[in-house]
């Protein structure tokens, strides 16, 4: 359970940084309920493999698909950097999570995306509504490049080179 009890639950990576003000952000995703995410903009797995990953997991692939930054054509894929979900899902979420996660590593051992991937299953296998967050929602620096005064949440990767860190540059200028 979540104590206290929430609306919402919004789960952040450790290389996250709001960037805005977060209310008019809370009041899109209270008006649609579900998890809501931004698409991974980069997939390794090939349809075969999602194709394969949804029939192993007895859950029929869906028929409506999402391009990611990068052209590719996939089910409902999000990047677990920023995920929000309705709190009424949340327990049946979590429960699937860790059985597609079991699912995914006897198949995929060490797939370094295995939280993402058993999210999207867990996401569909509880029927919890989709929703696609832009992507100033989770601004990717190794996609979309630098934030901008629209970006909500930046997503940098610590394990690269970051001029926006850098010690020469104030953090918050864009506010």
């Amino acid at each position: 359970d979540i104590t206290p009890a929430a609306d919402l639950v919004i789960g952040l990576d450790a290389d996250i940084v709001a960037l805005r003000d977060l209310n008019p952000l809370l009041e899109q995703l209270h008006a649609n309920p579900g998890m809501s995410g931004t698409i991974a903009c980069n997939d390794d797995f090939s349809i075969e493999n999602w194709k394969e990953l949804f029939g192993l997991a007895s859950i029929e692939y869906p028929e409506k698909t999402y391009t990611t930054a990068k052209g590719q054509v996939r089910p409902y894929y999000v990047n677990n950097g920023v995920v929000c979900l309705s709190s009424e899902y949340v327990v049946d979420v979590r429960r699937a999570t860790k059985t597609m996660i079991e699912l995914i590593n006897a198949k995929y051992y060490h797939d370094f995306f295995i939280t993402q991937r058993a999210t999207t299953l867990a996401a569909y296998a509880c029927n919890v509504p989709l929703n696609v967050m832009p992507k100033e929602f989770n601004h990717l620096e190794f996609c979309y490049g630098q934030p901008n005064k629209d970006t909500y949440f930046f997503h940098y990767n610590m394990s690269r080179d970051n001029d926006f860190f850098s010690p020469k540059k104030f953090l918050f200028k864009m506010m």
